[in-house]
């Protein structure tokens, strides 16, 4: 671009060029204003007509040869905003002359989606933007921002592929909109916002290596933060200048450190997944906090400190980290799912009361120790797994009508006795094999449906523990009034093999059976029975059961029972 000098009408003018391959199938449609209402604006689109007056054109140029666009006025210093969205603008568009860009409040420079488009010059000017877009172009190395020393309002410079460094002077300001996603920064430095912005997002930048803020306390309340895709970043990220709150989020991003300023907001997400935060994460400077939180892919973060929370906490995910010892959540209005599987030093966690429903609770695969106690949460239900922890030797429940789809604890060291009888809408797939010292569980008086779950585990999994018979308290009758969903694609089995049971023992668990098949025959009919393994062969008198009859009774019809025994 380049800018000249016109005399029209004995008027002394000024002119500012664009360098255009535009696309004939799409009109160029610029648009600027102005000041000085009577300020006489003009265009030569390089197709030899002249000029044509007017504030803003569209034309269709007739072919995708470049073309040299000039504009023309009487001082490019009257014009107080330009828009050039998609405009096949290529080149450096040179802003030099507009010395009042911005001026009057509520202007806007829109240079968006002009992939050709390779740089930006300013000239001084003090006023704050409206919005200033830059977003789908080819900015290439350095944008100069300075001479704009109060940016304000919308920024948004958005996947450039290769715009590596943006320059701001700083701005009391304050931003709606602060978006950089999608360019190839190397650093950002924003330490010159005291006043930062309602939104702010920069995903996508693969070399990024670091990022500073203001170090004061923005007087500007965030509450949208986005983070991603920085797989370079290096060290610590400290926030402890803005006030965050409602939506957080910052994904495979490897900064090992991340520091927040206290901050009372109501939330709806906080998210640091995919990181490689090290050691112990403070959240204790937000006292309200609630919504969804996320942790999980953090393989170094010991730890997350919370304070008490009286907000909602809908959703908790800390899974794959390297959660250690006690992890304590004082939320009283916690609910929703948590998941906290794969932590294989998470030795214990301790929830506060809560009365909301819990539609999934997942601890597999760490090392909880000793009696885990959920009795505090009274709507606890969905889909439930503590399987794979082998230092746990109990869960302790307290009463809940909810319905359970899956509940998993096998693998662990569960002793003597299992009590699930507190929970009457046990249902779904019920797995607390290899559980070897396992002798008693006790069964609730539900009436829900049983069924296989993927993966291979069955209605009922409780085989390979020491399970004794009904006379011993282990009793399947308080479950006479569920479904066994048989006819489902994957069918309801109850595996009961190798829990090293005498014949007495194998012969009154199928009489057990035989009477619960009598007295709910749709329910249970078509179920497959394992009994098989270490457990003894059945007969027909030891112990006063006919073990053999049973399996006849239920083996033909109605029941249509499968069966196999040792």
């Amino acid at each position: 671009m380049s800018k000249g000098v016109f005399r029209s009408h004995n008027k002394v003018g000024e002119t500012m060029s664009i360098q255009v391959l535009p696309d004939p199938t799409m009109p160029f449609d610029p648009t600027v204003s102005k000041i000085v209402a009577d300020e006489r604006v003009s265009w030569d689109l390089d197709v030899g007509s002249g000029y044509t007056a007017g504030n803003s054109i569209s034309y269709m140029f007739p072919s995708a040869s470049p073309r040299t666009v000039t504009l023309r006025t009487n001082l490019l210093s009257t014009l107080n905003s330009i828009s050039l969205l998609d405009d096949d603008v290529v080149g450096n568009v040179d802003l030099s002359g507009w010395s009042n860009l911005f001026k009057g409040g509520g202007q806007t420079l829109d240079l968006s989606s002009n992939q050709g488009l390779t740089g930006i010059t300013h000239t001084h000017t003090p006023y704050t933007p409206f919005s200033y877009l830059a977003n789908n172009c080819d900015l290439t190395g350095t944008l100069d921002l300075r001479p704009l020393e109060n940016m304000g309002g919308m920024v948004e410079m958005r996947f450039n592929p290769n715009l590596n460094h943006i320059l701001f002077s700083g701005s009391t300001s304050g931003f709606s909109n602060l978006f950089f996603d999608g360019n190839d920064l190397v650093d950002l430095d924003l330490s010159g916002f005291d006043n930062f912005a309602t939104q702010f997002k920069i995903d996508d930048n693969d070399n990024l290596t670091g990022m500073t803020f203001y170090t004061g306390t923005s007087s500007v309340a965030t509450s949208y933060f986005l983070a991603g895709g920085l797989t370079n970043y290096v060290g610590t990220l400290d926030l402890r200048g803005l006030k965050l709150y409602d939506y957080f989020d910052i994904r495979t991003t490897t900064c090992t450190k991340l520091l927040h300023g206290f901050y009372d907001g109501v939330w709806e997400t906080y998210y640091v997944s995919d990181c490689t935060l090290v050691g112990n994460h403070d959240l204790t400077m937000f006292p309200t906090l609630g919504g969804t939180l996320s942790f999980y892919g953090n393989p170094n973060l010991t730890g997350i400190t919370h304070t008490a929370s009286s907000q909602s906490i809908s959703g908790y995910s800390m899974n794959n980290c390297d959660i250690t010892g006690t992890h304590i959540l004082p939320f009283g209005e916690m609910g929703g799912y948590f998941s906290g599987k794969f932590n294989s030093n998470l030795t214990n966690i301790v929830h506060s009361a809560s009365g909301r429903l819990f539609t999934a609770y997942n601890v597999s695969d760490c090392d909880l120790t000793g009696v885990f106690d959920l009795s505090m949460l009274s709507k606890l239900g969905g889909r439930f797994d503590c399987n794979n922890n082998p230092n746990l030797t109990n869960i302790s429940h307290g009463f809940s009508i909810e319905v359970f789809s899956k509940y998993w604890a096998d693998s662990c060291n569960i002793g003597t006795t299992l009590d699930v009888s507190m929970l009457s809408g046990l249902g779904g797939s019920f797995n607390v094999s290899n559980n070897t010292p396992l002798k008693i569980i006790t069964f609730p008086y539900s009436t829900q449906t049983f069924a296989n779950d993927a993966g291979g585990n069955s209605a009922f999994a409780l085989n390979s523990c020491a399970l004794a018979s009904p006379t011993s308290g282990f009793d399947f009758k308080p479950l006479s009034g569920i479904t066994m969903a048989d006819t489902s694609v994957l069918g309801a089995d109850v595996l009961l093999q190798n829990n090293g049971m005498t014949t007495v023992e194998v012969n009154e668990i199928l009489v057990d059976f035989e009477t619960i098949g009598g007295w709910n025959t749709s329910g249970w009919s078509g179920t497959t029975l394992n009994i098989s393994g270490t457990n003894a062969a059945p007969d027909a008198t030891t112990g006063g059961f006919d073990g053999i009859a049973a399996i006849n009774t239920l083996t033909g019809t109605p029941h249509n029972w499968i069966i196999t025994t040792s």
